[in-house]
Order: C-alpha cells, then structure tokens, then sequence
C-alpha cells in the first residue's frame, strides 16, 4: 500500500494516494504491536508516507501528527541500532523540523533536531543527524548556527567510542555506516558557500581527479597483475606529492575499505623504496600465493602431494607456514601442517596419514609417548579424522586439552577415550600415557597433571564393558576437500 500511495500521488491522484496509506498505517499499527521487531520500521515509514499524503491535502494538523509519531519511532529504532537507522532518523527529522517551521514554531523545530541527536548515544552515528541539522540550518538561512553545528559533527565523527556503546543484539557499528556519516557530513560542509573555514582535510578539502582514477582503477583490478598494470599507468600519480593525503581522506571517508588499505600500504612502501622495486616484490609474492593456491585447491592427496614434490624449496618455507596459518581456516592449518610434517616424515608416510586416520592416529600416539606434543598437534590438524577414531581420538584430544591448561576437560576426554576404546587400546594407552609422563615438564600441570589424566583413563576403564567397542572407523581415504 506504501508503493501504491507513492504512485497515486505521482499520478496526480492525490486522493487515492491518502486512502491508499490510511489504509496502510493501522496494517503495520497492528503488526508492529505484536512483532515490533519485524514491523516498526515499516510503521514508521508508513507514518511518514502518511504525514506527505496529508499535506498535499491540505490538513497540516493531521501531517504534523503523523511525522511526529513517525520520528518517534524512529528515534527508539536509532537509539537501539543507529548503524541501521540513523539515517531514517535523519529524513523523518528534516520533514517534522519543516513543517513545524512553516507552522512559525522555529524553535520547536531546532528542538525537535536536538531531540532526535540526543537518542543517538555513538557520537560517530550521531554525526549524521547533527550535520543534517546543519543542512536545515543552512535552508533557513541560519548560517552561523549551521557552521556551529557542523564543527560539532566533526566533533562527534572523530570520536572513538563505537562498538562498546552499541546494544547488544544489533547491526553494530560497522565501518560502512561510519563511513556513510562521514560522507553525508562532507557533502555538507562542501554545499556550505563559502565551505567553513577550519574544517579538516577529510571534510572540506578537494581531492585530486587523478588520485581517484589510479584508485578507481586499483578497485576495478581483480589480479595482481591488473593491479600492478594499473600503478605503472599511472606512475606519475603513484610518485606525486598528492596522493597519500587523498588515501588518508578516502580512508577516513571509506573506513575498513581492504582495497584502501591495501594501496595506501603499497603506496608508503613505494615512496620509501621505490616504484620498480615494490612491484619487482609483489609480483614475486603473487606468484608465490598463487602457487599456494594452485596446491591447495587440488583435486586427491596423490595430486597434492605429487604438486608440493615439485614445488618442495618454494612451498616448503617458514614464510609459506606462517601465511597458511594466518588466515585460521581449516584448509590453511592443514595444509601448514604438512609442510611442517613434511621436514621430518617421508613422503610415504605423509600420504599414509592423509589418507587412513589410523595411520595418523598411530603417529600421533607414538608422540605422545615421546612427548612430542607438537607433533601431536600437527597431526590431527594434517588429518582432522583422527580425533573421531574411536578410543584413539578422544585420547589425544586429552593430551592436546592438557597441554593447553584446561585439566577438567582434560579428565573428560580421558574418561571418553576411556569408554570408547577396546581392551588392547586400554593397554596400549595406558603405557603411552606412561611414557608421556616421562616428558611431564611438556605438559601444563606437569607431572601432577599427566598423573590425574591417567587416573581419569583407569577410573574408566573398570566401568566399560569389553566386547562392544569398536575398533575404530573405516579406514576411508580423506581427500583436500574433507
């Protein structure tokens, strides 16, 4: 009914508009009081609708009550989630403070412009409605009042409380609507003739057309190669004197934008070592990731580790590792595992272990006892089947949780392993627990803790009945997918 009261009015049947949004207003009243969370904005925005629709029928009573019920609402849903709503507070608020206006109560409409701030508790969401304070300020011809207004949203812009104001529960603040605040507050200051004089860069400064080419054409890069095709086009631009005060503005504009970011880094290295040298080693650092790539997306273990044979001295690095471990997915680790694996376990056995978690399993428990924990460690990240062997992987989740302090968790591990685990398993992790405690300085809690561990282990086993465990899972081969 919204959509059709928009079109009715564009149509000229203003009439038709009005009975289109009465009708609409009590649907969302009546939703919204029994789901306010789904249908209050609507409502709200129905209200506004309605507010417009009355005034072009002439009853400025009728329309003022509407906007005003509308910004109501849309200062609870901004105090709630002003990354969402800010800006629908910002629009509702520019037509109540206009209408109140042309009703001659100008205070009451400045008022109304500081009521709605005051719901926002995030200065950086805050700034919007000020600067939009500023932009009806401006309109009215209260200029003075407008730069006051505006000075004070770059105040609250800047202001570094965020995250740890925002309610639990909603949109949160992201750098998006940071970013959205700061650009309508540009857009402002910039419409202000003559712009306010004080104002940082950020706000009011001009930025170079050129600058925002080699930036439009670093976004629309999709590869390295594109990327650096894009910055040796436009290596003047890349050594100018300008652009690191236009990615300090972008940036300020666009925070959180990865591929700012990324530039204005590359940028700083090539003004201290020069355009030719950074793309020499970036395209070097491409190439490596790319051949990353291309290891870890192939097809079976045989492929993969036929692929990382040939390619042994530029994979198998520290600077390899450490990239797969940072990005903390569980493709990376792994594949960090076996090339740390893969400086100490033949290449036989890397196959053998990727593709039967038993094989992995026995490993990992001839570590245990030689309390080689990193070793451990290593080997259920390279086959994470491990830790579902029955018996086998809940004891060496035990170790790993020991290890780590968490000695209660720890137990219960144990007592599953315990349970799980048939009666050869029972002596033959019993005696690597022995052994473990041999190298008790390895593990948190030290000897005392790998004494309790297997304390925990025998408690358990006089209660599991033999017989029914199984002997572990079916030695199914585990491809790079799983």
């Amino acid at each position: 009914m919204n959509n059709l009261s928009n079109e009715r009015s564009e149509a000229g049947d203003l009439d038709g508009a009005l009975s289109a949004i009465e009708e609409a207003v009590p649907y969302y009243r009546e939703r919204a009081a029994s789901d306010p969370a789904a249908f209050t904005a609507s409502l709200a925005g129905s209200l506004n609708n309605l507010s417009g629709r009355r005034l072009e029928a002439g009853d400025q009573d009728g329309a003022l009550s509407a906007i005003e019920e509308a910004v109501g609402l849309h200062r609870e849903l901004a105090s709630g989630d002003p990354a969402a709503y800010a800006s629908d507070l910002a629009a509702s608020s520019n037509l109540m403070a206009d209408q109140l206006a042309e009703a001659g109560h100008e205070d009451r409409a400045v008022d109304a412009w500081d009521q709605s701030r005051a719901s926002i508790a995030v200065p950086q969401f805050r700034a919007s409605i000020t600067a939009a304070t500023a932009a009806w300020l401006v309109r009215r011809g209260d200029r003075a009042q407008a730069e006051v207004r505006i000075r004070q949203a770059v105040d609250e812009a800047l202001d570094s409380a965020v995250a740890e104001q925002v309610a639990d529960g909603a949109s949160g603040a992201t750098d998006f609507a940071v970013g959205e605040s700061r650009r309508y507050l540009r857009s402002v200051a910039m419409s202000m003739s003559p712009v306010p004089e004080g104002l940082p860069s950020w706000v009011s400064g001009p930025i170079n057309e050129l600058d925002l080419e080699l930036v439009r054409a670093w976004a629309d890069s999709r590869t390295w190669s594109e990327g650096a095709t894009a910055l040796r086009e436009h290596s003047t631009v890349v050594t100018g004197p300008s652009l690191s005060e236009t990615l300090a503005t972008l940036l300020m504009l666009h925070p959180g934008d990865q591929r700012l970011t990324g530039l204005a880094a590359i940028h700083k290295d090539i003004v201290e070592r020069g355009l030719s040298s950074v793309l020499e080693d970036l395209t070097t650092q491409d190439e490596l990731q790319t051949l990353i790539d291309d290891w870890i997306n192939t097809d079976t273990w045989t492929t993969s580790l036929t692929y990382l044979s040939a390619h042994v001295e530029r994979l198998c690095t520290n600077e390899v590792v450490k990239r797969l471990a940072a990005l903390q997915t569980p493709t990376a680790l792994q594949h960090a595992a076996i090339l740390t694996l893969w400086a100490t376990t033949t290449p036989q056995q890397v196959e053998e272990l990727l593709a039967d978690a038993s094989t992995a399993g026995d490993l990992a428990l001839a570590a245990v006892e030689a309390g080689n924990l990193e070793r451990v460690h290593l080997l259920t990240l390279a086959n994470p089947h491990t830790l579902a062997l029955a018996g086998t992987g809940p004891l060496l989740q035990a170790v790993l949780l020991l290890a780590a302090g968490d000695q209660d968790r720890a137990a219960a591990a144990a007592t599953t392993a315990a349970e799980t685990a048939t009666a050869d398993q029972h002596r033959a992790h019993i005696a690597r627990l022995e052994g473990l405690a041999d190298h008790a300085e390895a593990i948190g809690g030290g000897a005392v803790g790998v004494t309790a561990l297997i304390d925990a282990y025998a408690a358990s086993i006089s209660s599991t009945p033999q017989g029914d465990a199984e002997t572990g899972p079916s030695r199914t081969p585990l491809t790079p997918d799983e």
